[in-house]
């Protein structure tokens, strides 16, 4: 971490892990494959307080290049298709056949609790079998290490649920996401949420990259809500 001027009569830092420190340059390590939000608060020896908060990754600084590669990435997702008060399908992103089981042949998107990224198979609704929302970004990535960043308003999953990125034009099949060698990074949703997840891929030479989810929803009472993605390059 930078300096901070000897003007300053105290400093306290908070990793955005849990730790703080009150010295003027500390070191911190972090542990890999994730983001953090470090905040710097500062009381000058006149009484002046400052803080500063900076999104940052294990190894240092991070770019946001989700505008460059990627389109409608919510907040607020944008529907190309709508039946309804409630259902559409979620604008700029694939989805396929399993996972436009909703009212009017629709599916991926949900107006209710803010217009987010969405799968649900909920009561004795229709069931979801390697359904898929997908996007293929609009260029290839250099090479270098990324950070893919989702927000969820909420999921309740107690079958399959998978987000990816995989090299290609092609999301894995739900079965064969831990196998696929095209398989860049994956994360695995159990259980209830809301959270903020994170996963991190590197690429040692520019690559085509699609990201996306893939579930099996049988069980009744199953879906996810999706705020928003980001994409982050380390610098």
């Amino acid at each position: 971490f930078p300096a901070v001027s000897p003007a300053a009569d105290s400093v306290v830092w908070d990793f955005g892990d849990g730790t703080t420190s009150e010295e003027l340059t500390p070191t911190k390590i972090y542990v890999g494959g994730k983001l953090y939000t470090p905040t710097l608060k500062i009381t000058t020896n006149k009484g002046s307080v400052a803080e500063i908060k900076k999104l940052i990754s294990s190894n240092g600084e991070i770019q946001d290049i989700t505008n460059d590669y990627l389109l409608n990435t919510g907040p607020k997702f944008v529907a190309s298709e709508r039946f309804g008060a409630r259902w559409g399908v979620v604008a700029d992103w694939r989805v396929n056949a399993a996972v436009r089981q909703r009212d009017g042949g629709m599916g991926g998107w949900d107006e209710w609790e803010g217009n987010s990224m969405s799968m649900e198979s909920w009561g004795g609704e229709p069931d979801i079998n390697n359904g898929k929302i997908q996007q293929t970004l609009l260029k290839d990535l250099p090479a270098g290490r990324y950070y893919y960043e989702m927000v969820f308003h909420d999921f309740q999953v107690k079958d399959q649920l998978y987000n990816m990125a995989v090299k290609g034009n092609e999301i894995a099949d739900v079965d064969k996401v831990t196998t696929d060698p095209n398989v860049l990074s994956y994360t695995k949703f159990m259980g209830n949420g809301p959270t903020t997840q994170v996963e991190s891929f590197f690429l040692p030479a520019a690559t085509r990259v699609t990201i996306g989810f893939a579930s099996t929803f049988i069980q009744n009472d199953q879906n996810f809500k999706l705020t928003k993605v980001r994409l982050y390059k380390e610098l």
